[in-house]
This record gives structure tokens, sequence and C-alpha cells, in this order.
């Protein structure tokens, strides 16, 4: 996901998901949702300078019924971390292992 853009991410409390909206290496519109939300965390302080490019994204699969959980540290610096009962990148379902 290097060099991906965020282009926005929503938050819907009531149904507990997070939604991203990315532009991947070819400017393709993606679309990353978990569901069951149980930590979000956002760090915004743009350490590094502003910029709206991801640096790295590291998945964790911790089993079924321990979820999902991403780590997005952005060319800012700070770090957006996710974790949820599932997810989905254009509406399949993700395992923990990305392919671009």
């Amino acid at each position: 996901m290097h060099d991906w853009t965020l282009l926005d991410m929503r938050v819907d409390w009531g149904s507990s998901e997070v939604e991203l909206g990315v532009l991947d290496g070819s400017s393709s519109h993606r679309s990353i949702v978990f569901k069951g939300l149980r930590e979000l965390s956002v760090d915004r302080r743009e350490h590094w300078g502003p910029s709206r490019s991801v640096n790295e994204a590291a998945w964790i699969s911790a089993g079924s019924e321990d979820g999902i959980s991403m780590k997005l540290e952005m060319q800012t610096g700070g770090i957006i971390s996710i974790c949820a009962a599932s997810c989905e990148v254009d509406g399949m379902p993700h395992t923990g292992v990305f392919r671009e």
C-alpha cells in the first residue's frame, strides 16, 4: 500500500464500522471497510509534514475470534490503527494478507 492515497475515513459509530476510501498505485478507487469495530486510534499531528500518502501498512489476522487489525503509517509520520471483527476490501472478505 506504499504511496496509496488516503481520500477519506468514515466512522459509523452506530453500526460500528470504519470505511477508508483510498486510491491505489494505479489511481483506482478502493474501499476498505472494517466491521465490528473494537478499537480506533488516529494520530494526525503531521510529524514529518503534510501528506495524504501511505508510507506502509501492516495487517494482523488474529483468527476468527480475535478479528483483524491494521496499522497504517502515513507519510506524515502519523499512525492509524484499526481493530475490528472483520474487514472487506472492495466488498470481498479480507484475511490479513494484502494483495495490491
